[in-house]
């Protein structure tokens, strides 16, 4: 789930962080989370930082989804 931090981000014009809503800079290490069944909503790239809560959250209902159906 992590890139590396190598991640060629962009400026203002690039990715921005799903949960901060800052630009993802060039060189910041990124973190790009899948949620299952919610493709747009809150699966995308997060800054490493920010996206460690919500890491957890898409682990755990992969595994629900999995179990579930």
């Amino acid at each position: 789930m992590y890139l590396n931090d190598g991640f060629s981000g962009g400026g203002s014009d690039g990715p921005f962080c799903k949960a901060c809503k800052q630009p993802i800079l060039k060189g910041q290490p990124v973190t790009r989370l899948s949620f299952d069944g919610n493709p747009h909503g809150m699966s995308g790239d997060y800054h490493r930082d920010c996206g460690k809560p919500y890491d957890s959250l898409a682990r755990a209902l992969g595994m629900l989804n999995r179990l579930g159906g």
